[in-house]
């Protein structure tokens, strides 16, 4: 099971919080997408839910749906027709407000999504002290070079602890105090790679194929809270949307529901959490 894209994470949440379908058009005018393969419900079903196309020459662009008869779902007009083979989703939310509620969840997540990372791209060079760090830092374990002598001798990763890093997350950076006196470095030194393992938050998603970057099986839970909690959110929504009638209860009770779960989850990952780290010999000052 791979891991979960924004697209995929927000037609997950779509389809729960009620109709969402996802299809093919075989015609369509700049004001018609006509789809009798998905588009089996009932006359009316997807009234005022939202068409956003996904291929063709309006891809991104999405309508409130104004009426929807026999496999026809008729919307405000688009710049252009829209052909057949297009490819479009709908739903009943807007696609903004699930990214914002997504959004909202990942940084609710917190450091209970916290994951080791290591960042090896890049060199160390000579006189060089200072470097940017990748903006998901939290905090650094370790920092090593890769020490090759020649290109006769193989080479290791050795820790260096004369550091510090500087910043706020973000635009943290790396400080390097003399890092070319430890290890010892011989003249013809051909490389000085350079690893950098450190505690990373959760990402926000942007792009459609983002994923938390967790990892699968931590991202299965991760997902789980984020799902529920942005579930939560969304209804919650509804329900101030319109305080009054059976729809706007339904919501309420959805959300504390949802809410629930999603604590529930969090719970359960601050009990079970555990971490490792890669020790160092002589570890830097983090400020």
């Amino acid at each position: 099971m791979a891991e979960q894209t924004l697209d995929g994470l927000a037609a997950g949440i779509a389809r729960r919080y009620g109709y969402y379908a996802k299809g093919t058009a075989t015609a369509g005018s700049t004001t018609t997408l006509t789809d009798a393969n998905t588009l089996i419900q009932p006359n009316n079903a997807w009234n005022n839910t939202y068409v956003r196309f996904l291929s063709g020459a309006n891809a991104g662009q999405e309508r409130l749906v104004t009426s929807y008869a026999a496999g026809v779902l008729t919307f405000a007009a688009v710049g252009t027709a829209i052909a057949a083979g297009v490819t479009y989703e709908v739903g009943p939310l807007q696609r903004a407000y699930i990214v914002q509620a997504v959004q909202d969840a990942i940084d609710r997540a917190g450091e209970n999504w916290m994951a080791v990372k290591d960042d090896a791209t890049g060199t160390f060079s000579p006189g060089v002290q200072e470097y940017a760090l990748p903006v998901d830092v939290v905090s650094v374990l370790g920092v090593y070079i890769w020490v090759l002598p020649n290109s006769n001798s193989a080479g290791q990763w050795e820790p260096l602890g004369n550091y510090e890093v500087l910043g706020t997350p973000g635009v943290r950076r790396l400080v390097m105090r003399g890092w070319g006196n430890y290890p010892t470095i011989e003249p013809n030194t051909v490389t000085y790679q350079r690893r950098v393992r450190y505690i990373a938050m959760p990402k926000l998603l942007s792009g459609a194929s983002d994923s938390l970057g967790l990892g699968e099986i931590a991202e299965r839970q991760a997902l789980a809270f984020v799902a529920e909690y942005a579930l939560a959110i969304l209804n919650e929504m509804g329900f101030e949307h319109n305080r009054t009638g059976e729809q706007a209860r339904a919501h309420l009770t959805a959300s504390t529901q949802h809410y629930q779960k999603a604590m529930q989850i969090m719970a359960e990952r601050t009990t079970r959490r555990e971490m490792r780290y890669m020790q160092t010999a002589a570890p830097g000052r983090q400020v």
